[in-house]
Parts: C-alpha cells; sequence; structure tokens
C-alpha cells in the first residue's frame, strides 16, 4: 500500500468524513486534493496582499509547480485550481506586477495583446502609444516564430535537428548542432555549433556548409 498520504489511501475507499483506524492511528477521511496541496505547501503571504509562491522559479520569475506527474504554470494552476478554466488564446496578467503571485484575485485573463499592451502602460505610456508598441512588438515575435519554423524544417529535410553530429568524411565527428536559426522566412539557414571535441568556443555554420559532410542525428 502506498504511503504517500493517509488520506489520500483512504480517500480511494471511504467518503469524506469517515473515521478509520490504522494501527493505532484514527483518520478522519478528508477530500484529498493534489492541487491544493501544492499550492498550499508552497506559498505564502508577503504583507502586501499578494501570495508569493515559494517553490521554484523559471528564468521569466513565474513559479514552476509539480502535481501529479505534469509541471504548471504556479499561477496558472492556481487560477485553474480555485477558479476555474483559462479560455483557449487568454493569458492572465498579473495586476499586481509581481509574477511571482499566485493569488486568483490577482490575476486577470486578457489576450496576448492586452497583457502587451498593459505591460507597456505600466512603463508610462499612453493608451495610443502602448498600442503601437504592442502590435509592432507581437508581428516581430511573429516573423521571429516563423524563421524559426522555417530553419527547423529546412535542417530537418537534410537530416540535421539539434543535438546533431556532424561528420567530415572520415566519418570523424566535426561539430554538434547547438542551435538553428534565420533572420527571416526564406533566408541562408544558419546553425549554431560548437566542436564536437567541446574545447573550442561554439561558432555559426551555414546549412549548405553543413551539407558537405554526413550528418549523423543522435
Amino acid at each position: 500500500m502506498s504511503r504517500d498520504h493517509p488520506n489520500q489511501a483512504a480517500s480511494s475507499m471511504y467518503e469524506p468524513g469517515t473515521e478509520i483506524t490504522i494501527g493505532k492511528f484514527t483518520f478522519t477521511v478528508e477530500e484529498y486534493n493534489p492541487r491544493e496541496d501544492a499550492l498550499a505547501k508552497h506559498s505564502g503571504e508577503d504583507g502586501s496582499g499578494c501570495l508569493l509562491w515559494t517553490g521554484p522559479l523559471d528564468r521569466d520569475g513565474y513559479g514552476i509547480a509539480s502535481v501529479e506527474g505534469r509541471t504548471h504554470r504556479a499561477h496558472r494552476l492556481s487560477y485553474e485550481t480555485r477558479v476555474g478554466p483559462i479560455l483557449e488564446g487568454l493569458q492572465l496578467d498579473h495586476t499586481c506586477e509581481r509574477r511571482d503571485c499566485i493569488r486568483p484575485e490577482h490575476l486577470e485573463p486578457v489576450t496576448n495583446f492586452e497583457n502587451t499592451v498593459r505591460r507597456f502602460l505600466r512603463q508610462g505610456v499612453t493608451r495610443e502609444r502602448a498600442e503601437e508598441l504592442a502590435t509592432a512588438e507581437l508581428d516581430w515575435r511573429a516573423q521571429d516564430q516563423a524563421a524559426s519554423r522555417y530553419a527547423k524544417e529546412q535542417a530537418a529535410s537534410a537530416g540535421i535537428k539539434k543535438g546533431t553530429f556532424i561528420r567530415d568524411g572520415r566519418k570523424k565527428r566535426v561539430w554538434k548542432v547547438i542551435g538553428l536559426w534565420a533572420s527571416t522566412e526564406g533566408a541562408e539557414v544558419q546553425l549554431v555549433v560548437r566542436p564536437a571535441d567541446a574545447e573550442t568556443p561554439r561558432d555559426i555554420v551555414d546549412l549548405r556548409r553543413a551539407r558537405i559532410v554526413e550528418a549523423d542525428a543522435q
């Protein structure tokens, strides 16, 4: 029998509120919610009204929660658990401006455009200017994503992807591919590589040059 949580084991057999005895101990069965348990264990008040995530953070400063074998952003997990589903296409804006806050009252579902506009508004610009900046940024992001997809597709057609080893004519490993990029969709594809010996600094190699030698996908 699993020892993970006495109430978790019991609740699969007994209704909440039932008292059961295991050895010398008596338990009252409670309804176990692993999401609530994770949120409660890794959050705390900060005195300003925020409920801050005390677990690990990602590189952007958002909380990371692992529940039932899945990884979630903690603020999204909090909102979905305590309020309800986030409609497709919407993001959660931290109205308190704290990315590590998971208090549902500080999270508002908005579109990507509105979320970007609000970020510029908080820098003190007018609504009109914020919308101009948001439009330009989202257009740039879309173009960058399209260029990234194009680079991956072109490299894949040559049997190359991130992690691939490039060998020379003598079958000796020359480079390991650590990144793929193109300045725009349709532009020449570049490979970010490091020599296979891992001692020489990384370099940039164009896809045509990589085609000269044999790619060994591993």
